[in-house]
């Protein structure tokens, strides 16, 4: 199907679709944390100079 063959959609559909993005970029981001939180809590040093 190409592309100027699909329907338009309605705010509603692109607002649905937008929140469904968002939430799975959230839990992978939560995920992330999760994965190397430890890590990303720690302290960083200072860099040298």
């Amino acid at each position: 199907m190409a592309l100027n063959d699909a329907a338009p959609r309605r705010d509603a559909e692109i607002k649905r679709y937008a929140d469904g993005i968002a939430d799975m970029f959230c839990a992978y981001l939560e995920r992330l944390n999760g994965i190397e939180g430890r890590a990303a809590d720690q302290t960083m040093p200072t860099p040298r100079k």
